[in-house]
């Protein structure tokens, strides 16, 4: 996932678009709705991410004043704007501008920023969802340090910790992160989180998108860090929870990984192979019995 910048909004829908902001922030914001859901392409495939982009960078313009504006459309209710509708687009518009909003040099509103993405990123709206990780991405790449410390507060929900996980796969939020120890912390807690989960979580969306990103993202932060990284995995691959393990191995066979971390690989295999659960009783074990029944009757 990249975090977007195409802008070429072109003159007419630019104008049109900056009226029906100043409209919204002042008076009544359903012109804008309108507005941003006809332009939205959705019902479809690809939402319009040029008048997406454009509408983040006029809104960030505005400073502050446009935040009640961006909060009312980021918490739009799902029965105005449901998922999959041309309504959708108007919280994935706010968040793409909250994110953009927290790229700024004012420490406060980086925080409400933060915080407002933090309420975003258990919308009932995959598309949402997805925007909040792309904000993370963007407000990462310039205040990397910052915003990995502000993810402990993150790394305590299904989805939130994936938006975390997602957003850590992002090369220019890891070029502005000073601390291994930090990203080797938040990578534990996610961790941790899905270990830690009750039996009842296998149901959950939330629990399902943690356990994806988990089986992924580690990998793409062991690109970027080496050896720590590796230290997380190894003592992850002692859990007794299949799932989990599965999720370690997928990390083990990363491709992007061959060649350069092979010996750390090695060692972290080594680790699974010395934790895998012994069978309940050896001695008793008679192998597959799949098909043994129709070899016994003859057919």
């Amino acid at each position: 996932m990249a975090v977007k910048h195409e802008t070429n909004l072109g003159d007419d829908r630019r104008v049109t678009l900056s009226k029906l902001i100043d409209a919204a922030i002042v008076s009544e914001p359903r012109p804008l709705y309108n507005f941003l859901a006809r332009q939205s392409n959705l019902p479809g495939a690809r939402p319009n991410v040029i008048v997406q982009e454009g509408f983040a960078q006029m809104c960030a313009s505005l400073g502050a004043r446009v935040d009640p504006l961006l909060r009312k459309m980021a918490t739009i209710d799902a029965d105005f704007a449901p998922g999959g509708s041309e309504f959708e687009f108007v919280p994935m518009c706010a968040v793409t501008a909250i994110g953009m909003r927290g790229t700024g040099g004012d420490a406060k509103e980086r925080a409400a920023a933060i915080d407002l993405l933090h309420q975003c990123a258990d919308d009932l709206r995959w598309r949402v969802r997805a925007d909040v990780a792309s904000a993370l991405m963007r407000v990462g790449a310039v205040h990397g340090e910052e915003l990995v410390r502000e993810f402990e507060k993150w790394t305590d929900g299904y989805f939130h910790a994936s938006a975390v996980l997602k957003s850590l796969t992002n090369k220019q939020f890891l070029s502005r992160c000073t601390s291994v120890a930090e990203v080797c912390r938040r990578l534990d807690e996610s961790f941790k989180l899905a270990e830690n989960a009750p039996r009842a979580a296998a149901r959950y969306p939330g629990y399902k998108a943690l356990l994806e990103d988990l089986a992924s993202a580690p990998a793409i932060v062991a690109q970027h860090f080496g050896v720590p990284v590796f230290d997380e995995i190894e003592r992850w691959a002692a859990t007794k929870h299949p799932v989990l393990r599965e999720v370690v191995e997928k990390n083990v066979a990363s491709k992007q990984l061959q060649g350069r971390y092979s010996e750390e690989l090695d060692r972290v295999q080594r680790a699974l192979n010395a934790s895998k659960p012994a069978r309940r009783d050896p001695t008793t074990y008679v192998g597959p019995t799949r098909g043994r029944g129709r070899a016994k009757r003859g057919e």
